[in-house]
Protein backbone atom coordinates (compact mmCIF):
# COMPACT_ATOMS: atom_id res chain seq x y z
CA UNK A 1 0.00 0.00 0.00
CA UNK A 2 1.44 3.41 -0.96
CA UNK A 3 2.33 5.74 1.87
CA UNK A 4 -0.31 8.42 2.39
CA UNK A 5 0.46 12.08 2.97
CA UNK A 6 -0.31 13.21 6.52
CA UNK A 7 -3.48 15.30 6.80
CA UNK A 8 -2.97 19.05 6.83
CA UNK A 9 -5.34 20.33 9.50
CA UNK A 10 -5.20 23.89 8.15
CA UNK A 11 -6.44 22.75 4.75
CA UNK A 12 -9.06 20.48 6.35
CA UNK A 13 -10.28 23.40 8.49
CA UNK A 14 -10.44 25.76 5.50
CA UNK A 15 -12.35 23.16 3.48
CA UNK A 16 -14.82 22.63 6.33
CA UNK A 17 -15.38 26.39 6.74
CA UNK A 18 -15.80 26.71 2.97
CA UNK A 19 -18.43 23.97 2.90
CA UNK A 20 -20.42 25.46 5.79
CA UNK A 21 -20.27 29.00 4.40
CA UNK A 22 -21.20 27.70 0.93
CA UNK A 23 -24.32 25.99 2.34
CA UNK A 24 -25.34 29.12 4.22
CA UNK A 25 -24.66 31.24 1.14
CA UNK A 26 -26.91 29.06 -1.03
CA UNK A 27 -29.73 29.16 1.51
CA UNK A 28 -29.29 32.95 1.69
CA UNK A 29 -29.76 33.19 -2.09
CA UNK A 30 -33.53 33.12 -1.53
CA UNK A 31 -33.38 36.16 0.77
CA UNK A 32 -31.15 38.62 -1.10
CA UNK A 33 -33.72 41.35 -0.57
CA UNK A 34 -32.64 41.38 3.08
CA UNK A 35 -29.59 43.60 3.62
CA UNK A 36 -27.82 41.19 5.99
CA UNK A 37 -28.33 38.27 3.60
CA UNK A 38 -27.05 40.36 0.70
CA UNK A 39 -24.02 41.43 2.76
CA UNK A 40 -23.25 37.81 3.66
CA UNK A 41 -23.70 36.76 0.01
CA UNK A 42 -21.41 39.54 -1.20
CA UNK A 43 -18.60 38.78 1.24
CA UNK A 44 -18.71 34.99 1.01
CA UNK A 45 -17.87 34.58 -2.66
CA UNK A 46 -14.38 33.37 -1.70
CA UNK A 47 -15.65 29.94 -0.62
CA UNK A 48 -15.76 28.17 -4.00
CA UNK A 49 -12.19 29.12 -4.99
CA UNK A 50 -11.00 28.26 -1.47
CA UNK A 51 -12.68 24.84 -1.60
CA UNK A 52 -11.33 24.11 -5.09
CA UNK A 53 -7.78 25.11 -4.22
CA UNK A 54 -7.88 23.13 -0.97
CA UNK A 55 -9.02 20.08 -2.93
CA UNK A 56 -6.23 20.67 -5.42
CA UNK A 57 -3.64 21.11 -2.66
CA UNK A 58 -4.27 17.67 -1.16
CA UNK A 59 -3.93 15.90 -4.50
CA UNK A 60 -1.23 13.32 -5.19
CA UNK A 61 0.80 14.37 -8.21
CA UNK A 62 3.99 12.28 -7.96
CA UNK A 63 3.90 10.96 -11.51
CA UNK A 64 7.12 9.58 -12.94
CA UNK A 65 6.35 8.88 -16.62
CA UNK A 66 3.79 9.23 -19.40
CA UNK A 67 2.12 5.87 -18.68
CA UNK A 68 1.53 6.84 -15.03
CA UNK A 69 0.15 10.19 -16.18
CA UNK A 70 -2.31 8.50 -18.58
CA UNK A 71 -3.43 6.05 -15.85
CA UNK A 72 -3.82 8.97 -13.42
CA UNK A 73 -5.92 10.92 -15.95
CA UNK A 74 -8.14 7.96 -16.79
CA UNK A 75 -8.79 7.13 -13.13
CA UNK A 76 -9.45 10.71 -12.03
CA UNK A 77 -11.59 11.70 -15.02
CA UNK A 78 -13.71 8.55 -14.56
CA UNK A 79 -14.22 9.50 -10.90
CA UNK A 80 -15.40 12.97 -11.96
CA UNK A 81 -17.34 12.30 -15.15
CA UNK A 82 -19.21 9.05 -14.40
CA UNK A 83 -21.09 10.43 -11.34
CA UNK A 84 -21.80 13.63 -13.26
CA UNK A 85 -23.32 11.72 -16.19
CA UNK A 86 -25.40 9.59 -13.81
CA UNK A 87 -26.67 12.82 -12.25
CA UNK A 88 -27.30 14.26 -15.74
CA UNK A 89 -29.52 11.30 -16.71
CA UNK A 90 -31.53 11.73 -13.51
CA UNK A 91 -31.69 15.50 -14.07
CA UNK A 92 -33.00 15.16 -17.64
CA UNK A 93 -35.56 12.55 -16.54
CA UNK A 94 -36.75 14.80 -13.69
CA UNK A 95 -37.12 17.76 -16.06
CA UNK A 96 -39.14 15.55 -18.38
CA UNK A 97 -41.35 14.18 -15.58
CA UNK A 98 -41.93 17.50 -13.81
CA UNK A 99 -42.41 19.76 -16.84
CA UNK A 100 -43.89 17.13 -19.18
CA UNK A 101 -41.41 18.39 -21.81
CA UNK A 102 -38.21 16.67 -22.81
CA UNK A 103 -35.17 19.00 -22.69
CA UNK A 104 -33.89 20.18 -26.05
CA UNK A 105 -31.06 18.41 -27.84
CA UNK A 106 -28.99 21.60 -27.49
CA UNK A 107 -29.49 21.62 -23.69
CA UNK A 108 -28.45 17.97 -23.40
CA UNK A 109 -25.36 18.38 -25.62
CA UNK A 110 -24.23 21.48 -23.71
CA UNK A 111 -24.53 19.49 -20.46
CA UNK A 112 -22.64 16.54 -21.92
CA UNK A 113 -19.71 18.72 -23.03
CA UNK A 114 -19.88 21.05 -19.98
CA UNK A 115 -20.52 24.25 -21.93
CA UNK A 116 -24.01 25.15 -20.79
CA UNK A 117 -27.25 23.77 -19.49
CA UNK A 118 -27.10 23.17 -15.74
CA UNK A 119 -25.48 26.07 -13.93
CA UNK A 120 -22.68 24.11 -12.27
CA UNK A 121 -21.03 22.50 -15.30
CA UNK A 122 -18.16 24.95 -14.85
CA UNK A 123 -17.21 23.16 -11.63
CA UNK A 124 -17.00 19.74 -13.32
CA UNK A 125 -14.97 21.30 -16.12
CA UNK A 126 -12.69 23.01 -13.60
CA UNK A 127 -11.98 19.70 -11.85
CA UNK A 128 -11.18 18.13 -15.22
CA UNK A 129 -8.77 21.00 -15.97
CA UNK A 130 -7.13 20.60 -12.56
CA UNK A 131 -6.84 16.86 -13.16
CA UNK A 132 -5.08 17.45 -16.46
CA UNK A 133 -2.85 20.32 -15.37
CA UNK A 134 -2.30 19.44 -11.69
CA UNK A 135 0.58 17.04 -12.30
CA UNK A 136 2.11 19.46 -14.82
CA UNK A 137 1.90 22.34 -12.33
CA UNK A 138 3.31 20.12 -9.57
CA UNK A 139 6.22 19.17 -11.82
CA UNK A 140 6.76 22.81 -12.80
CA UNK A 141 6.72 24.12 -9.25
CA UNK A 142 8.50 21.39 -7.28
CA UNK A 143 10.67 19.53 -9.78
CA UNK A 144 11.62 22.04 -12.48
CA UNK A 145 10.80 25.63 -11.46
CA UNK A 146 12.06 27.00 -14.79
CA UNK A 147 9.40 24.88 -16.56
CA UNK A 148 6.79 26.35 -14.21
CA UNK A 149 7.88 29.88 -15.06
CA UNK A 150 7.96 29.19 -18.81
CA UNK A 151 4.41 27.79 -18.63
CA UNK A 152 3.09 30.35 -16.16
CA UNK A 153 4.09 33.51 -18.05
CA UNK A 154 2.28 32.65 -21.33
CA UNK A 155 -0.72 31.54 -19.25
CA UNK A 156 -0.87 34.88 -17.47
CA UNK A 157 -0.45 36.79 -20.74
CA UNK A 158 -3.17 34.72 -22.44
CA UNK A 159 -5.51 35.29 -19.49
CA UNK A 160 -4.94 39.04 -19.54
CA UNK A 161 -5.53 39.20 -23.30
CA UNK A 162 -8.70 37.14 -22.92
CA UNK A 163 -10.04 39.26 -20.06
CA UNK A 164 -9.34 42.60 -21.74
CA UNK A 165 -10.58 41.39 -25.12
CA UNK A 166 -14.10 40.86 -23.77
CA UNK A 167 -16.93 43.27 -24.34
CA UNK A 168 -17.55 43.87 -20.64
CA UNK A 169 -16.92 47.57 -20.80
CA UNK A 170 -19.47 48.38 -23.52
CA UNK A 171 -17.13 49.33 -26.38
Amino acid sequence: MPQQKPRDLTIDFLRAISIVVMMIMHVNAYYLGDKISLLFWSYSQWVVPAFVFCSFAVGKYEIKNAQEYIRFLAKRIKRIVVPYYIWLIAHVLLIWIVTQKFPTFDYIIKNVIFTGGASFNWLVLLFIYLTIFGPIMYFGVFKRPIVGIVVLIPGIVASIIFIFNQNYWGN
